[in-house]
């Protein structure tokens, strides 16, 4: 029973979470079309410094929105999007220019990944493996919600002596919820899809020049 009542206050979590779209709007300013921050509103901070539409990214930075902040950039042919309240520390930088992952410390981020170079995805609960794939991850102070939104993961729970669970997904097909361990309960919950739409995975892949795969050639 309080296993039970954990997950319905995880899911309820999700659900009451803010949503603010990357679609075109008047509150985001547009940016150059170039490498670097695409769309940008509220308070966003790269390295501790206030940013603008301007502003560089580069591996090894750290992003922060603050509760009235979002942000979408790009970096190589990866493509990313934060939503407000989120603080992110980009990986190291590869012989191709791209990243090789990326720690999730808090709050809601979308991500597309070129694909052929297997990267790494760090949460407070879960440790996802990452070869061409699109997702979105969501932390709440029970846990963290993972979406393949397509592709394939291979996700690890932090819970000690856990198992693995590969998840291959062609449009959002197999979304899981990631329990604290301190939380007790399963390590891998299957949940619905959530806080995050086709349309921003399709943003995000089109600025860096892709299509998903539900979307036609």
């Amino acid at each position: 029973m309080e296993a039970r009542a954990r997950r319905r206050d995880l899911i309820a979590a999700l659900l009451l979470a803010p949503a603010a779209s990357l679609l075109p709007g008047r509150a985001f300013a547009q940016a150059p079309a170039v490498d670097g921050i695409r769309r940008l509103s509220g308070t966003v901070l790269v390295n501790g410094e206030p940013a603008s539409a301007t502003t560089p990214i580069r591996p090894g930075d750290r992003i922060v929105t603050g509760s009235d902040g979002a942000v979408a950039f790009t970096l190589a042919a990866d493509a990313y999007f934060l939503r407000a309240g989120s603080e992110v520390h980009l990986g190291n930088a590869l012989a191709s220019g791209l990243i090789d992952g990326l720690r999730i410390v808090t709050g809601a981020v979308g991500a597309a990944f070129r694909r052929g170079t297997r990267r790494t995805v760090y949460t407070p609960t879960v440790t996802a493996g990452i070869r061409g794939t699109a997702v979105y991850v969501q932390t709440t102070p029970g846990g963290t919600y993972f979406c393949t939104c397509h592709g394939a993961v291979e996700l690890t729970s932090a819970r000690p002596g856990s198992g693995r669970l590969v998840v291959q997904s062609s449009r959002h097909s197999s979304p899981q919820l990631v329990p604290d361990p301190a939380a007790g309960g399963d390590e891998f919950v299957p949940a619905r899809i959530e806080t995050h739409t086709d349309a921003e995975i399709e943003t995000l892949e089109r600025y860096v020049g892709r299509r998903p795969p539900w979307v036609a050639r």
